[in-house]
């Protein structure tokens, strides 16, 4: 059975040349690279959301 927890998303096209780049530069497989950014962009938006909760 699939997890509810699976994302799913595109890149558009300036990103999708962004990514193929780190994959270069970094030397990590697509689906490493891809838990990365993910585990950024959710931290960074925690952050966010947990700043917000303070100023009210």
């Amino acid at each position: 059975m699939p997890s509810d927890k699976r994302i799913a998303g595109y890149l558009s096209e300036e990103d999708y040349g962004l990514f193929k780049t780190a994959l270069k530069k970094y030397d990590v497989g697509e689906s490493g690279l891809i838990q990365e950014i993910v585990h950024a962009w959710l931290f960074a938006n925690k952050l966010q959301l947990n700043q917000k909760n303070k100023k009210v």
